[in-house]
């Protein structure tokens, strides 16, 4: 089985291109907050699940999840992640025959990608169950455009009540919307888009969309410096800085948990 660590997740296989960014590390710890205040057990669905990360967790605390990825190199990377763990289970591409078949539906920096976000969305909580629910996370405030969005493939930024209103129109109650990241996310977000606007010239934006969930090429420089005493007790404090901040637009990413209406 996968072991995951307290402060960093899980420990990608040997010969992963994905490793634990910051970014990611603040986005999880916020999410696995959100998880425990959901019932246990439960079926998921996780649509863009990358390199596949967050399954270790879900799968830890006791979920069965089916998960969806469009990218060859992050559907390898992911399907190596779990090859042991039989209540994973990873495609290629979403089933019609799913649904109402799922407890929770997840999909982590995904939905900014795509063009027709409300189509997607709808197709989403079509998965769903009556009484399921929705854990979105998205980049947050269109202001905050830099060229690491532009690398990544993005269409769009949102803001806090675009989001909420989407959901909402989609057939599900927003029960809440909080943001992640500050102050760390902000402190990093320039140094990494200078890194990525020398790169922008170099692909195009299917390949940058299709490598954005598993190029970790700085982020892996980073690495040593996270596994450090000194690295962990830095993490532990933006944890704990990010979570105080949750309520406010600080951060640059949003997390959102709803719940599809009953019929």
């Amino acid at each position: 089985m996968t072991s995951i660590d307290p402060i960093l997740g899980a420990t990608p296989p040997d010969g992963s291109q994905w490793v634990p960014s910051p970014g990611f590390l603040l986005r999880r710890h916020r999410i696995l907050n959100t998880m425990r205040d959901l019932p246990e057990r439960m079926e998921m669905l996780e649509i863009g699940c990358g390199a596949g990360a967050m399954l270790a967790d879900f799968a830890a605390l006791g979920h069965t999840c089916t998960a969806v990825e469009t990218s060859p190199g992050a559907r390898a990377d992911a399907a190596s992640f779990h090859a042991d763990n039989p209540s994973i289970t990873i495609l290629g591409e979403t089933r019609p025959e799913w649904r109402e078949r799922f407890d929770c539906v997840a999909s982590f920096e995904v939905l900014e990608h795509i063009e027709e976000d409300e189509a997607a969305l709808r197709e989403w909580m079509a998965y769903l169950r009556p009484g399921g629910y929705l854990v979105l996370s998205v980049p947050a405030g269109p202001q905050r455009w830099d060229a690491s969005d532009e690398w990544a493939g993005h269409i769009r930024r949102y803001t806090r009540d675009g989001l909420a209103s989407l959901v909402k129109s989609c057939g599900a109650e927003v029960q809440r919307v909080e943001t992640y990241g500050w102050p760390l996310a902000n402190i990093l977000a320039p140094i990494r888009a200078r890194s990525k606007a020398r790169a922008i010239m170099d692909s195009s934006i299917a390949a940058r969309t299709a490598d954005s969930g598993i190029e970790r090429s700085a982020e892996r420089r980073l690495l040593p410096i996270l596994r450090s005493f000194p690295g962990r007790v830095a993490m532990r404090s933006f944890y704990a800085l990010q979570a105080a901040t949750s309520g406010t637009d600080l951060g640059p990413g949003y997390l959102l948990l709803a719940r599809k209406v009953a019929d």
